[in-house]
C-alpha cells in the first residue's frame, strides 16, 4: 500500500476494510446495517477486547505486535488450536503457548517484553498510555 506520498505503508489484509471518507450517513449506507465494528482479523492475534466486542484502541497493536514477535523468537504463535473457540478461550485465558525450551531460544529480556505486551486488560500492557514506550 501507499500513501498520498507514495510511502509503502505496511498492512495485513487481514485486517483490513474499506474506509470511506463521506459523511456518517453515506458510509451507514456502505455498511451492512450500518455497522462498522465488523470483524476483520487473524484468530490468532486477535486481543480479548476485539474477541468479546468492547471498546478498542491502541492497546489492541500492542498486544498483535506481541503475538507477532512471539511468532518470530519462537515460530509459531502464542495461542493456537484445532479451532477458532479454542484459541479464543486460550487468548481471553492467557494461556499463552510458550516451548519448554523457551529459555534456549529466546532472552529473558524478549520473553519479558512480549509477557509485558499481552496482558489481557489493555490499561495493562506496554505502552497503553504511550508514556512507558
Amino acid at each position: 500500500m501507499l500513501d498520498d506520498n507514495y510511502n509503502v505503508k505496511v498492512i495485513d489484509f487481514g485486517d483490513a476494510r474499506k474506509v470511506h471518507e463521506g459523511t456518517e450517513e453515506e458510509e451507514e449506507k456502505d455498511q451492512p446495517s450500518g455497522r462498522r465494528d465488523t470483524f476483520v482479523g487473524t484468530v490468532n492475534y486477535q486481543s480479548p477486547e476485539v474477541i468479546n466486542s468492547e471498546e478498542q484502541g491502541h492497546p489492541l497493536d500492542i498486544w498483535a505486535l506481541g503475538c507477532i514477535l512471539f511468532k518470530m523468537f519462537i515460530g509459531t504463535v502464542p495461542f493456537k488450536g484445532t479451532n477458532p473457540m479454542k484459541v479464543y478461550n486460550d487468548i481471553k485465558a492467557r494461556n499463552i503457548q510458550w516451548p519448554e525450551n523457551k529459555d534456549e531460544i529466546i532472552s529473558k529480556e524478549a520473553q519479558d517484553l512480549i509477557n509485558r505486551m499481552i496482558q489481557v486488560e489493555p490499561n495493562q500492557r506496554l505502552g497503553h498510555d504511550l508514556e512507558s514506550l
